[in-house]
């Protein structure tokens, strides 16, 4: 599963809610829309006593407010806490049901890309918080993410791949070709044509899917030996180039997971439509 940047418990953040909140404190709007009013009766001096109260009011709570701080923390806590609970349990959930739809090639797959993603965790994790360290963990969760989206897609276009005849295309494009040859009409003729452009563009689509499947499968086989070889190099002792080493598998898990959202765009895009029925 992919990192996501909503988790967020930045001092940007952190700042943000607590200045909101202060804006909506009576200590401050109240002396600030006294200091308005008294503006509009022509009390300068009372209006810049109320200005001055409203942003006293509103450094010490912005900047001394140690609950309010505090506090506004704990709630960003909660809700990235309760987000990525909802987040894991609605991945567990999509796992579960795609495990169940997956044919038994496609099951071994999974459950070894889970596996894989188990125990790479636990090893990445025992490493410690450094920068190389981090990407590694998130490119290895895209590498597992971009797999799955791939076993969804390997249901998908198998399923249409089996309601076509490949065999049956090609026969009966010879045989239309073979008429076409051999036929005097001009009407006809044209008819011909029409269903040879129709089946020749069928067959092309459907061998350009057949390709990509093929392309994908291979994508998945990758995925997991490259997972399998993550798996060796954290587990290796420490070393003077073992940093240098880390960050050539963080690039080569990168260029992988490029390849493997190529190809499943490429499957997202694809459309066949038919024109002469198999």
């Amino acid at each position: 599963m992919p990192i996501h940047q909503d988790n967020d418990l930045s001092y940007q953040k952190l700042t943000w809610n607590l200045f909101k909140e202060c804006l909506f404190q009576p200590l401050f709007y109240g002396p600030a829309a006294a200091g308005i009013f008294l503006g509009f009766i022509d009390q300068p001096v009372l209006a810049l006593g109320a200005f001055l109260a409203s942003t006293i009011s509103l450094s010490y709570y912005f900047l001394l407010g140690k609950a309010p701080r505090k506090r506004i923390q704990q709630q960003i806590e909660d809700q990235i806490q309760h987000n990525d609970e909802e987040r894991t349990r609605l991945d567990q959930e999509s796992r579960e049901e795609l495990h169940q739809k997956l044919d038994e090639r496609g099951r071994s797959h999974f459950e070894n890309l889970i596996k894989l993603e188990q125990i790479l965790d636990e090893k990445i994790t025992n490493l410690g918080n450094q920068l190389v360290v981090n990407q590694l963990m998130q490119m290895s969760r895209e590498v597992t993410f971009e797999s799955i989206k791939s076993l969804k897609s390997r249901i998908t276009y198998k399923s249409l791949l089996e309601q076509f005849d490949v065999q049956k295309l090609q026969q009966d494009l010879n045989e239309t070709k073979s008429k076409y040859e051999d036929e005097k009409d001009i009407n006809l003729k044209r008819e011909y044509r029409q269903t040879i452009q129709a089946l020749t563009n069928e067959l092309n689509q459907l061998k350009k899917l057949e390709t990509a499947m093929e392309q994908l499968e291979q994508d998945i086989i990758t995925a997991q030996s490259s997972l399998r070889g993550t798996i060796l190099l954290v587990s290796q002792p420490q070393s003077a180039d073992h940093t240098s080493r880390l960050e050539q598998q963080v690039a080569k898990l990168r260029d992988e997971v490029e390849v493997a959202k190529k190809v499943n765009q490429e499957l997202a895009d694809f459309g066949i439509n038919p024109q002469v029925k198999a």
